[in-house]
């Protein structure tokens, strides 16, 4: 029985690459076993953690001083072959587990973050006897033996299938075939797949790396810091690629670490599909699969076009919405336990605030530089980038200052809402207003004080020490709608960070404003009506004189 598992951990190994976590013994990098940083990634291999307590007769190792007693942590990856498998990092023998044990596994990327093993303690520890009983060693040699070459056929086999996929004209339509038949019952479309997804995080992790490979790039339709992004289709339905490289790995985990949240979906956020790594044979790409949308980003549509008040109006409450969910914290009620973290966006701005097709609601993307919190640990996990990151034109004043207190969560809501207010006047500054726009082209906050691409110094110099922000239209201030819209942004973009609106308060004026807005557009239309039916009463009456 063992050496039928032992010939199906092989194989099962042989068929795809595994990532592992990387921690050298002492606390010390890893060297080799295909490290970077803290993973590696093997093909036909497992992971492996090991822990081992110095001994007093050892005292030092490659120039590491070890001491005695203390308990050293070592991840890695290891290829696969049967002396590693049942050897010292696969099996602990008994009389040895004071001294060291290991696990390995291959079950997902990173499980042996997830193996938990300890070391018997040392008051406690069985000693081996003369008398105690040995497993006759001609049988272990046998079953090794056995073992070894059953592995190395199923390897020899698997590697020829291999090579004849590559080679094949129709390998795009084996691997489709193939990996559909680790989806039994596929939704046809991808909104069945997305409903059925539970929690509100994208599809499930085995669903999320075979529909990625299902899915045929058409164009790059946007470039980004971190990567590109590509239209695509998965059978009808069309998708947004979002391409990383290799180096730019801890951006790509962070947005697939966001994106996996609990609870996360809504309709003004970007919804989240899948996530995946992908061997072009050259260099490995990380995709971020999402929703498409035409209409692509806010600053696109502005560039393009004028806004009416009504959806100028829309689009600032649908993005209100998508910060406001962002910025809660939800536990669920029902019976599984979701939590989502309360999130805050860092990089709010009109290029990363995406418009649906309906024109006028918009929804909130690009999640890579976000930063979580949880109420019951107080933790604030802030990623690798560090705190002053994001837009420089959009960043708030305590941002530029560098007086930004990063241990309180709410300083980070309340930069969101100073960008916020920044990207609701590129909305006005585009609103077709009986005629009158603003401005006749889409300009960027500052775009008349500071250069195309500001160094912060200049930001801070034109935010914090002059108190400079956009100007607003002497119009505005006779329609009462658009005075409270401006008088809205004002308290948003306010330079001390504490008398700033929360994403709640937003949500309830824009209500308001829009509210007020409909009744009056209503009662001019009944004025009109009523004036159109005036006129023709006289002219009735003209006639009858």
């Amino acid at each position: 029985m063992k050496l039928a598992l032992l010939v199906l951990f092989s194989l099962a190994n042989s068929l795809f690459a595994i990532k592992c976590r990387c921690k050298g013994r002492y606390g010390f990098p890893a060297n080799g076993q295909n490290c970077k940083g803290d993973t590696c990634e093997i093909e036909d291999g497992f992971c492996y953690k090991s822990i081992y307590r110095a001994q007093p007769t050892e005292t030092h190792y490659e120039n590491i001083i070890k001491i005695y007693g203390k308990e050293y942590e070592n991840y890695g990856c290891q290829k696969n072959h049967i002396g590693m498998i049942i050897g010292e990092y696969c099996n602990t023998v008994s009389f040895k587990a004071d001294k060291r044990v290991s696990k390995c596994c291959a079950t997902e990327d990173f499980c042996n973050d997830k193996i938990e093993i300890k070391l018997r303690d040392i008051n406690t520890t069985p000693k081996p006897t003369e008398n105690s009983e040995s497993f006759p060693i001609y049988i272990v040699i046998i079953a090794i033996a056995v073992a070894f070459g059953a592995a190395v056929i199923s390897i020899a086999i698997v590697k020829v299938l291999q090579c004849r996929f590559k080679n094949s004209k129709n390998v795009k339509i084996k691997e489709v075939d193939q990996e559909q038949t680790l989806i039994p019952d596929t939704p046809d479309t991808l909104a069945e797949m997305m409903t059925e997804s539970g929690s509100g995080s994208g599809l499930p992790l085995l669903v999320q790396r075979t529909f990625s490979r299902q899915i045929t790039l058409i164009q790059c339709i946007g470039k980004g810091k971190f990567g590109e992004v590509y239209k695509g289709t998965w059978r009808s339905d069309d998708v947004a690629v979002k391409i990383f490289s290799s180096r730019d790995e801890v951006s790509w985990r962070r947005e697939t670490e966001i994106y996996r949240s609990n609870l996360i979906r809504h309709e003004n956020i970007l919804g989240f599909i899948a996530s995946d790594n992908k061997d072009t044979g050259t260099v490995t790409q990380l995709w971020l699969v999402t929703e498409y949308h035409s209409l692509g980003s806010l600053f696109d549509v502005l560039q393009n076009q004028t806004v009416t008040k009504e959806d100028m109006f829309y689009m600032a409450l649908s993005s209100t919405n998508g910060l406001m969910h962002l910025h809660m914290e939800i536990e669920s009620m029902g019976d599984k336990e979701y939590r989502k973290p309360a999130i805050a966006h860092r990089d709010i701005k009109s290029r990363n605030i995406l418009v649906k097709k309906d024109g006028r609601t918009c929804c909130i993307a690009d999640l890579g530089l976000a930063v979580t919190y949880d109420s019951q640990t107080k933790n604030v996990n802030i990623p690798p980038q560090g705190c002053r990151v994001g837009t420089k034109r959009y960043m708030a004043p305590e941002l530029l200052e560098d007086s930004f207190n990063h241990t309180n969560f709410d300083c980070f809501r309340q930069a969101d809402i100073y960008s916020l207010a920044l990207v609701f006047w590129e909305l006005i500054s585009r609103m077709d207003d009986d005629g009158f726009v603003f401005h006749k082209k889409h300009e960027l906050p500052y775009y008349d004080s500071v250069q195309s691409d500001p160094p912060i110094e200049e930001m801070k110099h034109t935010v914090c020490t002059l108190n400079k922000r956009p100007n607003f239209s002497e119009r505005w201030k006779s329609d009462f709608a658009l005075r409270k819209f401006t008088d809205l942004v004002s308290e948003c973009w306010h330079k001390n960070s504490g008398a700033r609106l929360s994403a709640l308060r937003i949500k309830k004026t824009l209500l308001t404003i829009l509210e007020t807005f409909q009744n009056s557009k209503t009662e001019k239309k009944e004025v009109n009506t009523i004036n159109s039916c005036e006129k023709s009463d006289h002219k009735v009456n003209f006639l009858f004189l």
